[in-house]
């Protein structure tokens, strides 16, 4: 509200972009905090992460035979570039989310999720099965959804747990929460700080690597427009750079630089507060009352993937409203 007052945006549009931020952020914290109320709720919200990913498992399995079809069957469209779901040698599965490294990202959480609850003991068995039989498939189809990054962010998450597990050292959390924290802020200052990422990107696959030099390269542009107006940014849709003919000149791929260029510093600020911030204070507190605890499990799995999202902001901006 305050970015579209400061850029005279007329009332009607400016309320608009207020209530769909509102909805997009307010409505979900709101519902989780009338919910997640105690140590039963969350260990009832990890349960039912695992089994939405393995409800996804043979939906990703057809898809990756077959190709992303089933959005078309059911609604009669494709959701993104169908060009986009080939991945080496064979697809990348959709399903019925927005792109397919959303439901990498959804696949990873759930394996994460899983694992945590087999290793703390909080869950042995869901639904009678024995877990550790259903994270094979579980993890099997996240590594098959073919995305690096929801690999290395499983990766990340598995560690960081296991620190807490053997060494009770919540605090690997809050080092997860400052990593975007300070890769963002060195990338507004220095454009060249991402070149140390592109030269790992660079010795693990050359492809991905492209990739990311191109997201980089759009994002100095968009940049250099958001920090003529860095406070409070122009306005939801105008950060965007347009050439002559009113064509985008940037492809706004990353969350953070489309908050950026919409909500200046204000803005950003205000977004990785609200995805960060929980599970710090979480982290904090658990450390004061014993991190093994099997109670505690269920928690801390769940800040670990509201952490793992907030980075997967950076590259994506593809909002899952659960991680909300």
């Amino acid at each position: 509200m305050v970015t579209g007052l400061s850029n005279n945006l007329d009332w009607r549009l400016n309320s608009s972009f207020t209530l769909i931020q509102v909805v997009t952020w307010g409505m979900p914290w709101f519902i989780g905090r009338l919910y997640l109320t105690d140590a039963l709720s969350f260990r009832e919200t990890a349960v039912a992460i695992v089994i939405s990913g393995l409800i996804y498992v043979p939906l990703c399995w057809y898809e990756l035979v077959m190709s992303p079809q089933l959005h078309r069957i059911v609604y009669g469209s494709h959701q993104h570039d169908f060009a986009q779901t080939v991945r080496a040698g064979g697809y990348r599965p959709m399903v019925f989310m927005q792109h397919g490294l959303m439901v990498a990202a959804w696949m990873m959480s759930a394996s994460l999720v899983g694992v945590w609850l087999w290793l703390s003991g909080a869950a042995r068995r869901i639904c009678g099965v024995p877990l550790v039989w259903l994270l094979v498939p579980l993890v099997g189809t996240t590594i098959l959804c073919k995305s690096l990054g929801a690999l290395a962010l499983l990766g990340a998450g598995i560690a960081a747990l296991l620190a807490i597990k053997y060494f009770r050292w919540t605090g690997v959390l809050v080092v997860l929460a400052v990593l975007p924290v300070l890769f963002l802020t060195a990338r507004i200052i220095d454009r060249r700080a991402g070149d140390p990422l592109l030269d790992l990107a660079t010795m693990v696959n050359p492809e991905r690597a492209e990739s990311l030099q191109y997201r980089l390269v759009n994002e100095d542009i968009l940049m250099e427009k958001a920090l003529q107006q860095p406070l409070l940014g122009w306005g939801w849709g105008r950060g965007r750079v347009k050439d002559a003919y009113g064509n985008d000149r940037a492809v706004t791929d990353g969350m953070w630089i489309i908050y950026l260029g919409a909500y200046g510093l204000v803005g950003l600020g205000a977004l990785y507060g609200a995805l960060l911030l929980p599970p710090v204070l979480v982290a904090r507190r658990v450390r004061k009352l014993g991190a093994r605890s099997e109670t505690l499990a269920p928690v801390l799995s769940l800040c670990a993937i509201a952490i793992l999202f907030a980075i997967d902001t950076i590259p994506n901006s593809m909002i899952n409203r659960f991680f909300h």
